[in-house]
């Protein structure tokens, strides 16, 4: 149940990063990101849903930040991604 609630409050933010405008560059989105991803981990045990779920998020983002150009701190959020 909890780990359920922690996914749906974790989908809620990521939704919030693309509209809500508190975000002024993707570098900071990204910064928040990795924040989330570290808080689900030293929160969390190595083997629950939510550690293994934060695991597999970071590395889409890891990747497709590979795939994009290096993020600029002061770009608009949106140019790159």
């Amino acid at each position: 149940m909890f780990a359920k609630m922690i996914v749906v409050l974790f989908s809620v933010s990521v939704r919030c990063l693309f509209v809500c405008p508190q975000y002024v560059s993707e570098a900071a989105m990204v910064a928040d990101l990795e924040l989330m991803f570290n808080n689900a981990r030293h929160y969390n045990e190595e083997n629950s849903q939510v550690y293994k779920d934060a695991q597999s998020l970071e590395k889409v983002l890891l990747s497709k930040l590979r795939s994009l150009p290096p993020l600029d701190p002061s770009t608009p959020l949106g140019k790159n991604l």
